[in-house]
């Protein structure tokens, strides 16, 4: 009978720290600067910006690197491992998610945004 108990407590453990790690990833902050970003402590973060150079693949890295400018004009390079929306070279903003380490946010994920919805926005 204790066995019975040990392995519900051992599913039940397992469940809250699945639950935990799946909420915490979706309780993300989103940050307006790359300031911002390099002042957080949290892993990952998301922030939106403005395109300012096209998008080049890296083979040394396998990642794409482009250059964004945050809603404070603060450019930063952005270096994503994944396939590049497929509106991409067509979008002027874009939300990244991911952490900020060694001067270049190391993106995870990447979405495009309408350019009617932030038209106003820095001179566009």
């Amino acid at each position: 009978m204790k066995i019975y108990y040990f392995l519900a407590g051992v599913i039940v453990a397992g469940l809250a720290v699945f639950g935990y790690s799946s909420l915490s990833r979706s309780f993300t902050p989103y940050l307006e600067t790359f300031a911002e970003v390099r002042a957080s402590d949290r892993p990952y973060v998301k922030v939106p910006g403005m395109l300012v150079s096209a998008c080049k693949f890296d083979e040394k890295s396998g990642a794409f690197v482009f250059e964004m400018r945050d809603t404070k004009g603060e450019r930063m390079k952005v270096s994503y491992k994944g396939q590049k929306p497929f509106n991409f070279e067509q979008a002027k903003w874009v939300v990244v998610g991911g952490r900020y380490r060694d001067g270049v946010f190391e993106a995870s994920n990447v979405s495009t945004k309408c350019p009617s919805k932030y038209g106003s926005r820095q001179g566009d």
